[in-house]
């Protein structure tokens, strides 16, 4: 899964926020890898709990829009935080992105 917004204020405070995306690409990706990717229509995502840098993901995709033949697709994991990616196209600088996010 790939591009889905959290409202969180806080990386440190992310448990407890519940997303979806209910069209591809709008605003999450979400694919299944079995020898191709194989997209997914609809996503939801729970972020569970957290414990430091530990933060328990719950999530489902559904809607099999490449037919893998299986839907929906559930998973259960704590994943470690190690940052967040900005993409801000128009700055021209290290110096500028961190301005700009300051």
């Amino acid at each position: 899964m790939e591009w889905l917004p959290v409202p969180a204020e806080s990386w440190r405070r992310l448990a407890g926020h519940h997303v979806t995306s209910a069209s591809f690409g709008k605003p999450a990706e979400a694919s299944i890898y079995y020898n191709l990717h194989h997209r997914f229509e609809t996503v939801t995502l729970d972020l569970v709990e957290q414990r430091g840098r530990l933060l328990r993901a719950v999530t489902t995709v559904s809607g099999d829009i490449d037919r893998l033949g299986v839907d929906p697709v559930p998973a259960d994991a704590w994943l470690t935080f190690t940052g967040i990616l900005v993409s801000l196209h128009d700055a021209t600088s290290p110096e500028v992105a961190l301005a700009r996010l300051g």
